[in-house]
């Protein structure tokens, strides 16, 4: 149940974060959502997967690299199954510069260079 409470929390506070962000740019609070609910379930999933995967090993290694690779495995995954479900690319970092590309090639998660 707490989990369940961490979600919500989360999913919640992402779409207030992205929509504020967003009008903070085009004045325009509300901005384009796959839920027409005020939630971005991608940030809460996020938190819920740390939450559960750090009670198996909480050394700071092991949490650091978890906070480097599940938002990441979670917004690449939301981003592939989004576009194929729905026709539709919902967000684009093709145009930012030093980023770390990400790809699953064979199912094996691969982690490229840096853009320069």
């Amino acid at each position: 149940m707490q989990l369940l409470f961490y979600f919500f929390v989360y999913s919640f506070g992402g779409w207030l974060l992205e929509n504020t962000y967003n009008f903070s740019k085009t004045r325009i609070f509300l901005k384009d959502n796959f839920l027409k609910l005020p939630l971005k379930p991608m940030y809460g999933l996020t938190p819920v997967l740390l939450i559960i995967l750090t009670k198996l090993c909480s050394h700071w290694i092991y949490v650091t690299i978890l906070c480097f690779l599940i938002p990441t495995i979670v917004e690449h995954l939301t981003g592939i199954l989004l576009e194929k479900y729905t026709g539709h690319k919902w967000w684009n970092y093709e145009e930012l510069s030093l980023i770390i590309k990400v790809s699953f090639a064979s199912d094996f998660l691969s982690i490229g260079d840096y853009c320069v």
